[in-house]
């Protein structure tokens, strides 16, 4: 049985993927954009391109690295909004903070190694 007072001896790796990051974020600091399809992008003229797609766009098709002008022709009612690095920033060293100075995450690990995968 397992117990979460307990380390696991067979865990090697763990993986956490914070997909649609930036869609998520915007999701949740303007309440009505959750639940709808949106696009991040830096430049929301349809030459711009999509950044991060919320899992609501990804389900009707739209993906990131898709150019808005495309996005908005497979999925018209997507919202695209203009990215705030800044704001990703915060949130990135907030989420960041819990893995190196949290005590449930040294508890765990004895090596915390943070990458960014494209």
């Amino acid at each position: 049985m397992f117990s979460l007072n307990q380390k696991p001896c067979d865990f090697q790796v763990l993986f956490l993927d914070m997909d649609s990051f930036f869609a998520s974020i915007e999701q949740q600091v303007q309440p009505p954009l959750r639940g709808q399809a949106i696009g991040i992008a830096p430049y929301t003229g349809a030459t711009g391109c999509v950044i991060a797609a919320s899992k609501e766009a990804k389900t009707v098709g739209v993906k990131t690295g898709m150019g808005v002008g495309e996005a908005k022709r497979i999925y018209p009612k997507i919202k695209i909004v203009e990215a705030r690095p800044a704001l990703y920033m915060i949130y990135h060293q907030e989420s960041s903070a819990f893995y190196y100075h949290q005590p449930f995450a040294s508890r765990w690990c004895s090596q915390i190694h943070s990458i960014v995968l494209y």
